[in-house]
């Protein structure tokens, strides 16, 4: 784990879009994938689930959507 993963993570679950996230960043998509996949190996759970083509925090950062705020 790094702080970078960790600011993408916080901007993908402000944004909900991976697209906005590496647009924001000067990344790629995969580049974000990347790093998600990172952190959810790291801490053995599944952070983001994807509904409605959008991206959504899962487990105790999904109460208000502004959990990944306590990691920044």
């Amino acid at each position: 784990m790094n702080e970078r993963d960790l600011k993408y993570f916080c901007s993908l679950v402000e944004t909900g879009n991976y697209t906005a996230t590496a647009t924001k960043f000067h990344v790629t998509q995969p580049a974000i994938s990347a790093a998600l996949r990172r952190l959810e190996e790291e801490y053995q759970a599944v952070l983001l689930t994807q509904a409605n083509h959008r991206a959504q925090p899962s487990g105790p950062t999904s109460n208000d959507g502004s959990g990944a705020d306590l990691v920044y």
